[in-house]
């Protein structure tokens, strides 16, 4: 009788481990999934980071582009301005150079 009891004992203690077994990889299945699920989510903004990334270095090449082509065309009027300068200058020179011969005689 005493045995029985203890063997009754052991079976109950033996379902209650499996049961707590059972709860155990239950949860660790669910974990699983729920591994799976954020490992998806973590390739979509992977994805979506590299898909920004690239966006932002076509628009820093459009932007430094534009911004060759800015100064190229400042540096060409820049360029115009100083050519016209030296240009009239060398005209005022050529008229003072007229005025002196036209006083001297």
């Amino acid at each position: 009788e005493e045995e029985e009891g203890r063997i009754s004992e052991m079976e109950a203690s033996m379902n209650q481990l499996e049961e707590v077994v059972s709860a155990q990889n239950a949860r660790i299945e669910q974990l699983e999934e729920e591994v799976v699920e954020k490992q998806g989510e973590l390739r979509m903004l992977i994805d979506q980071v590299e898909v920004a990334d690239d966006a932002h270095k076509q628009q820093q090449a459009l932007l430094e582009s534009e911004h060759a082509a800015t100064v190229e065309a400042l540096e060409q009027d820049a360029m115009c301005k100083m050519t016209e300068e030296v240009r009239q200058h060398k005209e005022d020179v050529v008229m003072m150079n007229h005025r002196v011969e036209e006083e001297k005689a």
